[in-house]
């Protein structure tokens, strides 16, 4: 996954984005995705593991393992923030330590592998893949 830091103010607080990837179901077409965009309907349900937002995989490979054996997955450039452990029910990210909203949950905090977005605003499809 490709990771950039941006300045997003006078606090110099960074936001963390990256490139991660989502499997294409039967139901996604590129001309549906690029008007409507991604949401957590399109996330398989063997996927939703970690809560009930959009699943992102870091690599590619591990999104279409999730796919149904899809010969496709989806680059999408996205806002992950600070990001917590996630739980299946989850419908929103948890609370950190000091009781602040993370932005994104995730599998595992120390190697994350599954990524979870639940604000749709942060996750930009930008490339249709097909193998």
């Amino acid at each position: 996954a490709v990771v950039s830091t941006q300045s997003t103010g006078k606090r110099s607080k960074s936001t963390k984005t990256m490139f991660l990837f989502h499997p294409v179901t039967e139901a996604m077409t590129p001309e549906g995705l690029s008007q409507h965009g991604l949401t957590s309907a399109d996330t398989p349900t063997a996927m939703k593991k970690y809560g009930t937002g959009i699943h992102l995989a870091v690599s590619e490979e591990y999104a279409m393992y999730f796919g149904c054996n899809t010969r496709a997955v989806v680059a999408v450039e996205c806002v992950v923030g600070r990001y917590g452990r996630g739980k299946p029910a989850d419908i929103q990210p948890p609370l950190s330590e000091r009781g602040v909203r993370f932005q994104s949950c995730v599998n595992n905090v120390h190697n994350p592998e599954v990524f979870v977005l639940y604000d749709v605003m942060a996750v930009r499809p930008r490339f249709w893949i097909s193998f």
